[in-house]
C-alpha cells in the first residue's frame, strides 16, 4: 500500500503597514507500507522565509517510519531518515550538506468529528549538527465534511544557527486553516 501526503503553508502578515512575516513551506511525502505499522518513506521539504533570511531550503530525504500506537482513536508515529539539504541565504553562497531528519506525529480523536494533533520535526546538517531546523505544531481540528476540516494550530519554528546574529532563532504563529483530505 502506498500513501501520498502533501502540505502547503503560506503565511504573510502585516502590522501597522509593516510586513511582519513572509513564509512559504511545502512538503511532499510518499510512504510505502512494509507492515501494518512500519513503512519506508521518501519526502522533499521546501522552505522560504524572508524573516529567517532563508531564500530557500530544499531537503529530499528517505527513511523509515513506525507507528508506536495505532487504534481507532489514537495514533503515535515516529520516523527518521537521511538525505541532502541545500540552503541559500541572502548574500551567501548555497550551502550543500547531508541531512538527518526525525519526526513524531500524534493524533487523538476526541469524538467522531473532533481531534487534537501534535507534531515535531527536526532537520540537522551532517557537517554541523548544531545547525538544526525544528518545527513544533499542536492543534485542534473539527470535521466540516468527511474530507474537510477547520483547524486551529500553534506552530513554533526554531532555526538554531540563523545566517546572521540579527535574525531571530524562533518564530511562533497561530494558524486557523481549512484542511482538505484527498
Amino acid at each position: 500500500k502506498v500513501l501520498f501526503k502533501s502540505i502547503g503553508l503560506f503565511i504573510r502578515g502585516e502590522s501597522e503597514g509593516a510586513l511582519t512575516t513572509n513564509r512559504l513551506g511545502l512538503e511532499g511525502r510518499v510512504d510505502r507500507k512494509l507492515s501494518e505499522r512500519t513503512s519506508l518513506f521518501g519526502q522533499t521539504q521546501y522552505l522560504r522565509d524572508e524573516f529567517k533570511q532563508i531564500d530557500y531550503l530544499i531537503s529530499p530525504t528517505a527513511g523509515i517510519a513506525h507507528q508506536l500506537v495505532k487504534n481507532d482513536r489514537t495514533e503515535l508515529g515516529v520516523d527518521t531518515g537521511l538525505g541532502m539539504v541545500w540552503e541559500k541565504n541572502p548574500g551567501f553562497d548555497v550551502k550543500t550538506d547531508g541531512a538527518v531528519v526525525a519526526g513524531q506525529n500524534f493524533k487523538h480523536k476526541l469524538s467522531d468529528t473532533a481531534e487534537i494533533t501534535q507534531r515535531v520535526s527536526a532537520l540537522w546538517k551532517m557537517d554541523d549538527f548544531e545547525d538544526g531546523l525544528y518545527i513544533f505544531g499542536a492543534g485542534m481540528a473539527a470535521n466540516v465534511t468527511a474530507a474537510t476540516q477547520i483547524k486551529a494550530e500553534l506552530l513554533n519554528t526554531f532555526k538554531n544557527k540563523p545566517p546572521t546574529a540579527a535574525v531571530q532563532k524562533n518564530d511562533v504563529a497561530v494558524l486557523l486553516s481549512f484542511v482538505y483530505k484527498y
